[in-house]
């Protein structure tokens, strides 16, 4: 498992190498393998103090009994989420934005999976999963006849990365994603410059040339 300061090192490499948009998100979703999930975060500091952040503002149980050190008054050494550093935490939407939003400097609008779904501007396509690309980057839902109860990165590549406990990577022949959604601008870009015309080699002329008197 990697730390978030090695993750956002990596981060910067790919950037500065001119990767697209989706390759910087599969390659920043497989870094960040392992890392926590917190119900309601989206890329916090995996610390006590922000784990106390969020078991008080959400009251989720899982929180305060899942931080070996939630009242903050020993070590985070030989904690599962922290090899050697800091990494992050996020629920699974939370997840998906903060992923977007580092990698390809896209924002998801919606405060839960079900109004990012709901909300077409941040959609270029959406439709149920049975025609999702399998060649390309998106977001997966799954409907559980009430609401969008989980969502996911595909990476393309025949696999989920989503936060579920932590964030892991699961085979889609393993997961019933029910919709699939490309985020606006992750594969738009700017149309390329129409390429100059090359002028015509010009033709010599043809033909027989008289010569009259002296010249």
């Amino acid at each position: 498992m990697y730390t978030w300061a090695k993750v956002d090192s990596m981060l910067k490499d790919w950037k500065s190498q001119g990767l697209s948009k989706p390759d910087i998100c599969v390659k920043l979703a497989n870094a960040c393998l392992g890392w926590a999930y917190v119900f309601g975060a989206r890329g916090d500091k995996c610390t006590p103090a922000n784990m106390r952040k969020w078991y008080n503002a959400k009251g989720k149980e899982t929180i305060k009994t899942k931080c070996k050190n939630f009242e903050g008054a020993g070590s985070c050494s030989g904690c599962k989420w922290y090899p050697g550093g800091v990494t992050l935490f996020y629920d699974c939407r939370g997840f998906t934005y903060w992923e977007l939003l580092n990698a390809a400097g896209i924002k998801i609008n919606g405060a839960g999976a079900t109004t990012q779904w709901e909300d077409n501007s941040n959609w270029s396509e959406k439709g149920d999963i049975a025609n999702m690309p399998k060649d390309k980057v998106c977001c997966t839902f799954r409907w559980d006849g009430k609401s969008m109860a989980h969502t996911l990165l595909y990476d393309g590549e025949g696999h989920y990365i989503h936060d579920s406990g932590e964030v892991k990577k699961t085979d889609i022949s393993k997961y019933s994603a029910t919709h699939y959604a490309i985020p606006k601008g992750l594969y738009d870009g700017p149309s390329p410059e129409p390429p100059t015309p090359t002028p015509p080699t010009p033709t010599p002329p043809t033909g027989k040339a008289i010569v009259t008197g002296k010249n």
